[in-house]
């Protein structure tokens, strides 16, 4: 189906590549060992790709090879334009040419990343379509665009996935196996119809049959017929797909090219250069050893120099081969990467129409928000449940001068609700998925600004913009008694509550919108947290509330004009106030009845009487004017991705002149005691076992049912490797995650079969999995900014036995050099916006963080998954030599093994699709098996890729053929009704035995909390974010109330400041957002491997954040106090100290207890601002008259502690001036007494430092419970 004339490149727009001499250099933080290799100075730079030259045909298929951190995606990046040339800590030489006849046209091109991201909410089928309308250019019928999709879809075999959604809203995790989210990731980039594709390790996760299949698909595309030029980076690829490929690059560590050309003139060259070996291999083993000449042994110094001689050899002879060969381009050099960049811009007949993209992005949007029904939830009934709570606490208050003070308040509380609760939630949404989502398709030039940015709004306006405003509008309205009529008691004019919609929804959408400008003009949620607070905290205090705007200082007092909430605000209290009378206790003609008049409180408070259309008219330009200051920061904005630095070394146990054999001595003595404990065999059998997962109604009910393992038996050998085989998506993750007890507790699942020990002992998988560990397919719990060595460093502190401490420099050293780690030793582990190592390396910092535990039982899935075939094989010596040493049971899935490894497995599972079994039994006794029903191996091909060949749909190859032949292999194996594996004595053993213990809580707490004060030290951007949200703060409220007078205004001001002290209670909060959810994911996934307790884990994040909470707090204490004008005494400075320290401890422990209930950070986010909100509502000064209900809550609220202590101090000996006949608020006492705040100050503070305990300790239980039972 792929002869559709859509993909085919018309000959004139066909694309060449040359390159000559390219080189990137980056600047080097450090001296490094790189001079041994390279023999030049790392004092300046150092080379990421030198002297990288080759040309490249139209219509031909390249592949990049090379060891793990060679610079293949560095190559990629570089001939895509997606390594930015205004990188300035990058330098870039030499010259890439693009050919084609066409020379007026851009170059469309595609590149599929190494990591794959996709918008939760949607189908696989949903995915490509709305990507095909974003994609292919206008001419395409929508008739063609449906018959390509359902050509990718079956030529990727996605057709099982077809409806399934790609990932979930809470978690982010997806059902889809590695190599269906690698071939829908393919497929999308495929919609692009470009002229060049770029892949990056597109055959991760994926079978040998899935892999060579997806090759023969890209080889089609790039043979005449289609004339697309395809540039993929690959590790270990299985020798046909190796025959596939035009041109072969094959780089060494520092970007160097070892060899370039087709596979037949290899086997030539590497004769010429007296490789003797090459004569003796044949085309299944050729690949894997030209690839381990070019990749450094690091098993030892003398090792690692020989490789580094051969391979400095093999580099020169190549360069020398190539000198005369190669012909100069056309081209210069100045000027010629920055034509590069313009020529890969999309070109304007390929783009869709605004108006195109603009419906696709809503449409899209609009699913994606109804479809999260959580969030939507979240929205409208927090906005009702706040309404109603808000509506209750000023139910309806009296006319009097007390009531009038809380119609004040409501109409600010409305800002406050509407206008900010909102934007932490969308915040937090656009870092978590949608923002990040649109900087990959604004970087592809698939979506514009604009589009993205209307969209947005207009896919959320009638599921939250409008329903969110409308509903708090119609509650308030009615709870607050808010006007209704010119005179009180006359003829209902609903003119009045349409203004209070008009201004509510205006304020609700202005605050989506600077949520939007927030997230722009930030690098990272920490930051956007902190610009967010900073923004609101202006807002706050320019609106007029807290600090009246006549008395407001000069030199802030134009604020006010550039702060939203202050024409909100005055006209809300114009719509309320002017010509309106409240309820005077006096003569109508007595002076005192002017302080009742709405037209009083207008001109008190600073704002001219029926002034509603303009400020309204102001807020639409507001509006227009975020998204217009959105536009601009989006377009400025630089999306490079930045160089992780390289750190010195301070553990030690690099190589010395004693290195060795301490190392040895240590290998010979300590390790063998350790590793060699017992003699015991632990034999894994699984009997007929079934697991559907199952998707359940809100009665519980099950509505819909998938079977993911159907029957399965199987035994897996003790003391050996072990491996679980079959094509993408035939359950062996799951079956991985079932034995280990890891499968998500967020999903239903129902199971039924037996696990036992040595075919004797039954377990359950909660037993196995506390004597096992576990390495994930996904490296998400590396801490992106420690080293590769202070990661194992860290983690063998928590995970070595105490005796073996003092040798752990030595035991990391030599476990980074046996993984081939000693080149990024000290490279920071980096990020999606900060390029560290490799993928490869990360999988092995992985593995080396679980061999550190040397367990009884240990799972791998797709251990080798990224990695070079000589890297593969020695992390798979490793894990024999761990099976035969330490006597433990490996059992790992893998999908590209070697025959070399193939042939060293102990028991091999081989599953269909579906989880149904097609052979258990030894990994050699597999072929006499299949030779029995006439599968007989052939003699040139590798025995795992002929079995996954055999149960799995092959190129070219009718459906019905190749299923007929995997249900004929399903049913001999039921048929037969036993395993072909070794059969184990029946060994009594104690699985408790091997249960990993845990070391004493002295030992992992110093490491625990020494790695996360080095992690937070490093995160500059959190401890900005977390320092800087109370000291903004301080500066905001100083600038605003300094100083403080003793005038019936300044009682005002008073009350607004120590209202403004609560919002010390949401700074915890936020400064929990910013860093809580990372260290939880990474607690979460130690936890599961037995390294330390929820003790250990809650001791030290509290004194991870004392300092961000104890220095800025001092700083606050001294401002408010000293400069703001609060009683300038010892007492005042350290309770005020107390108060805010407290304040912002428990808005911590407030987001662990609700963090820890959530994994869908959107309902976490929204319920805790909603949360501190009304606690800051309830604090004292705003409502004077709460219900029953309100009072009785505010006592276990720490804001009621934290205003009855300031205020008391606040005002106690205080005189206040009287600017008319006379005054009832003259003394500190009178506000006191009128604010019923003159408490007892020891009974508050009581109550305060029983808060923190309480809270503290309720949320240190909330984590135990959620890790003990729902992790």
């Amino acid at each position: 189906m792929l002869d559709s004339s859509i993909l085919r490149i018309a000959p004139q727009d066909r694309v060449a590549i040359s390159a000559r001499g390219l080189t990137i250099s980056v600047k080097s933080q450090t001296k490094d060992r790189s001079d041994l290799e390279s023999g030049t100075s790392a004092d300046k730079a150092t080379k990421i790709l030198d002297d990288v030259s080759f040309d490249l045909e139209s219509g031909q298929i390249m592949a990049i090879m090379g060891g793990s951190g060679s610079g293949k995606t560095t190559l990629l990046n570089t001939l895509s334009q997606r390594l930015s040339i205004h990188n300035k800590k990058l330098k870039f030489e030499g010259s890439v040419l693009y050919s084609r006849e066409n020379t007026a046209s851009n170059i469309k091109h595609a590149y599929m990343q190494q990591t794959d991201i996709f918008l939760p909410g949607l189908s696989v089928y949903e995915t490509l379509k709305t990507q095909a309308d974003l994609r292919l250019p206008p001419s395409v019928s929508e008739f063609e665009k449906i018959q390509y999709i359902e050509s990718l879809i079956d030529v990727l075999e996605l057709q099982l996935i077809r409806d399934s959604r790609v990932a979930a809203f809470s978690s982010h995790a997806t059902s889809l196996s590695g190599g269906e989210q690698r071939r829908v990731s393919l497929a999308i980039q495929l919609l692009s119809k470009p002229s060049v594709l770029f892949l990056d390790e597109p055959t991760t996760g994926l079978d040998t049959t899935s892999s060579l299949k997806l090759v023969h698909t890209l080889k089609k595309l790039a043979s005449p017929e289609f004339g697309i030029t395809i540039v993929i980076s690959i590790h270990q690829p299985r020798p046909e797909i190796t025959a596939l490929f035009d041109k072969l690059c094959l780089l060494t560590r520092g970007g160097r090219v070892v060899y370039f050309g087709n596979l037949l003139d290899a086997g030539t060259y590497f004769k010429t250069l007296g490789i003797s070996d090459v004569d003796h291999k044949n085309d299944t083993t050729f690949i894997d050893y030209i690839m381990d000449l070019s990749v450094k042994d690091t098993s030892s110094r003398e090792a690692e120099e020989q490789a580094i001689l051969r391979i400095n050899n093999l580099v020169q002879q190549w360069k020398a081969c190539r000198k005369h060969e190669l012909i100069p381009l056309e081209t210069s050099e100045s000027g010629q990467f920055e034509a590069n960049l313009k020529m890969f811009r999309r070109r304007k007949e390929d783009k869709i129409s605004f108006m195109r993209e603009l419906v696709v992005l809503t449409k899209r949007s609009f699913v994606l928000s109804y479809r999260d029904v959580l969030s939507v939830l979240a929205m409208n009934v927090g906005s009702a449940l706040l309404a109603v709570a808000t509506g209750w606490m000023f139910f309806k208050p009296k006319a009097d001068l007390a009531g009038i003070r809380s119609i004040t308040s409501v109409l600010y509380v409305m800002l406050e609700v509407v206008a900010f609760c909102p934007m932490f939630f969308e915040i937090e949404r656009l870092w978590t998925t949608d923002g990040v989502f649109f900087y990959r398709e604004y970087s592809e030039n698939y979506v514009s600004i604009t589009g993205f940015i209307l969209s947005r709004r207009f896919a959320k306006f009638f599921l939250e913009d409008l329903p969110v405003s409308l509903i708090f509008a119609v509650i308030s309205n009615f709870m607050w008694g808010l006007r209704m009529s010119t005179e009180q008691g006359g003829p209902t004019d609903s003119s009045y509550f349409g203004i209070y919609f008009a201004i509510t929804l205006l304020v609700e959408l202005i605050s989506m919108s600077a949520s939007m400008f927030c997230f722009a003009v930030s690098p990272d949620y920490s930051i956007s947290s902190l610009v967010v607070n900073v923004f609101y905290q202006l807002q706050n205090s320019a609106c007029g509330y807290f600090v009246n705007a006549r008395t407001m200082p000069v030199y802030v007092r134009w604020v006010k004009y550039i702060a939203y909430f202050w024409y909100g605000f005055g006209a809300l209290l114009a719509n309320q106030f002017s010509g309106w009378m409240g309820d005077c206790p006096y003569d109508n003609d007595d002076p005192r009845c002017e302080q009742y008049s709405g037209d009083y409180q207008l001109k008190n408070l600073g704002y001219p009487i029926d002034w509603i259309a303009e400020p309204i008219g102001i807020l639409v330009v507001w509006f227009v004017g975020f998204n217009l200051m959105t536009f601009f920061v989006f377009y400025f904005k630089s999306f490079d991705v930045s160089i992780a630095k390289t750190k010195k070394n301070k553990i030690g146990g690099e190589d010395g002149p004693h290195d060795q054999a301490i190392t040895k001595e240590k290998c010979s003595d300590d390790d063998d005691d350790a590793i060699a404990q017992d003699n015991e065999d632990l034999e894994v059998n699984v009997q007929n076992v079934t697991l559907n997962v199952q998707k359940k109604s809100l009665l519980r009910k099950v509505v819909f049912e998938k079977t993911l393992l159907d029957n399965v038996s199987a035994s897996f050998a003790a003391s050996e490797v072990n491996v679980i085989m079959g094509p993408s998506g035939s359950g062996k993750t799951t079956l991985l995650n079932y034995l280990s007890n890891r499968l998500p507790k967020s999903t239903s699942y129902a199971s039924n079969g037996q696990l036992q020990l040595n075919n004797f002992i039954d377990i359950t998988p909660e037993q196995l999995a506390k004597a096992s560990a576990y390495v994930t397919q996904h490296d998400n719990s590396l801490i992106h900014n420690l080293t590769v060595r202070e990661t194992l460093y860290y983690q063998a502190k928590v995970r070595l036995p105490v005796e073996e401490h003092v040798h752990i420099p030595h035991i990391i050293n030599s476990l980074i050099r046996t993984t081939g780690l000693i080149d990024c030793a000290e490279t920071l582990i980096g990020s999606e916006f900060v390029k560290g190592i490799s993928g490869g390396e990360k999988r092995r910092v992985s593995i080396a963080i679980q061999l550190l535990s040397r367990p009884k039982i240990l799972f791998l899935d797709e251990p080798t998954s990224g990695l070079d075939s000589s890297t593969s094989v020695t992390i798979m010596n490793l894990l024999h030599k761990l099976a035969e040493e330490n006597k433990t049971t490996v059992i790992l899935t893998i999908h590209q093994p070697c025959e070399e490894m193939f042939r060293k497995f102990g028991s091999l599972l081989l599953l269909a699709r579906g989880g149904k079994v097609v052979y258990n039994g030894t990994s050699g006794g597999i072929e006499k098996y299949l030779a029995s029903m006439n599968y007989k191996v052939p003699d040139d091909m590798n025995i795992a890729d002929y079995i996954l060949d055999l149960v799995s749909k092959n190129f070219n190859e009718e459906k019905e053929i190749s299923q007929a032949r995997i249900d004929d292999l399903i049913n001999q194996w039921k048929l037969k009704g036993g395993s072909d594996t070794r059969v184990t004595s029946h060994n009594i053993v104690d699985i408790r035995n091997y249960y990993h213990k845990r070391l004493p809580m002295y030992v992992t707490f110093p490491a625990i909390a020494s790695r996360q004060v080095l992690t937070s030290y490093r995160a500059k951007d959190v401890v900005i974010s977390r320092a800087g949200q109370t000291i903004f703060l301080t500066i905001v409220h100083t600038l605003f109330f300094a100083p403080l007078r003793n005038t019936q205004d300044g009682i005002s001001n008073r009350l607004g400041l120590i209202q403004e002290v609560l919002n010390l209670y949401f700074v915890g909060l936020v400064n929990n957002i910013t860093l809580y959810p990372f260290e939880r994911n990474l607690f979460y996934q130690e936890y599961k491997d037995g390294t330390y307790g929820v003790f250990e884990f809650s001791i030290s994040y509290l004194l991870n954040e004392l300092p961000t909470e104890i220095v800025p707090c001092l700083f606050f204490s001294a401002l408010i106090v000293f400069v703001c004008g609060l009683p300038r005494t010892a007492g005042m400075f350290f309770s005020m100290f107390a108060t805010g320290f407290i304040s912002i401890n428990v808005g911590e422990s407030l987001g662990i207890m609700v963090n820890s209930c959530f994994n869908h950070m959107g309902v976490a986010v929204n319920i805790l601002t909603n949360f501190v909100i009304l606690a800051i509502f309830m604090g004292g000064t705003m409502s004077l008259h709460m219900p029953p209900f309100f009072k009785g809550i505010n006592y276990i609220s720490p804001m009621k502690y934290a205003v009855g202590i300031c205020a008391k101090l606040g005002f106690t000996d205080q005189l206040f001036e009287c600017n008319v006949e006379q005054c009832s608020l003259n003394t500190g006492a009178d506000v006191l007494s009128y604010y019923n705040l003159d408490n007892d100050l020891g009974a508050m503070f009581a109550g305060l430092i029983a808060c923190v305990v309480i809270y503290r300790l309720v949320a240190v239980a909330s984590i135990y419970i959620r890790v003990k039972y729902y992790n």
